[in-house]
């Protein structure tokens, strides 16, 4: 019995269109998994600088709540960059990138509030855990293990933003007795602990940057007194 050939051509027809479909989803999938990926975007000093600057403006100004922000804060955040940031940042900071970038504050700053909740152990802004000694050794390595590397950048020195994100989560560690004060200069025992100042000087809230590593010099542009936490915020860059 011999074969039709339209029969025959009928089924290549069928068997290209079927590779054909099954490559066309690949690709789909394909470009689909590599849109839905985050950019890596990079942040130098300054911006993070100014990316809290902006934040806790913010926050003064009654736009936070429960250590929260609005999304139109977030892409408030994104146009501040843009406009700040000189010369133009290799890669724009998008209202995601900022929350993004929050994020990331907020779990290095839980972490160090994790060490800092142990008995005996030291934290200071300038050198962090500052760990000395057989026994330290021990009390960090125990600690790394427990709640894994986020603070192995702290060992040997210290957070510049700490006093920024204190400022806006003041919650999110004992105040009063246990509050540490970077300024102070009596400690109890090894611990880096002592009595809390009732107020941070605006100089405090964030890192002083060297003149050359700004990327934008705005004016001073306002001087704002909290009136919960009384606390001078300086929104452009000194």
């Amino acid at each position: 019995m011999e074969t039709d050939p339209l029969e025959i051509l009928l089924l290549i027809i069928a068997a290209l269109a079927n590779l054909i479909s099954h490559s066309c989803l690949e690709l789909v999938a394909e470009e689909m998994s590599q849109g839905s990926r985050t950019p890596n975007v990079s942040w130098s000093r300054p911006e993070e600088h100014n990316l809290l600057s902006f934040l806790i403006s913010q926050k003064l100004d009654g736009r936070m709540g429960d250590g929260l922000f609005r999304h139109s804060t977030w892409t408030a955040a994104a146009a501040h960059m843009v406009v700040v940031t000189q010369p133009p940042p290799a890669t724009i900071k998008t209202a995601k990138s900022c929350k993004g970038k929050y994020g990331t504050f907020k779990t290095t700053y839980r972490v160090i509030n994790e060490w800092r909740r142990l008995s005996g152990v030291h934290w200071d802004n300038e050198n962090g855990a500052n760990i000395v000694g057989a026994y330290a050794e021990k009390v960090w390595a125990d600690f790394l293990k427990a709640k894994g590397t986020g603070m192995l950048a702290f060992k040997k020195k210290g957070w510049p933003f700490y006093s920024a994100m204190e400022t806006l989560l003041l919650n999110d560690f004992a105040r009063g007795s246990c509050a540490y004060n970077p300024t102070a200069a009596t400690t109890t025992g090894n611990a880096g602990i002592v009595q809390a100042p009732p107020h941070l000087p605006a100089s405090r809230l964030l890192p002083s940057l060297p003149q050359e590593m700004l990327e934008c010099k705005p004016p001073l542009s306002c001087q704002r007194l909290c009136r919960n936490e009384r606390l001078w915020l300086y929104a452009g860059t000194p």
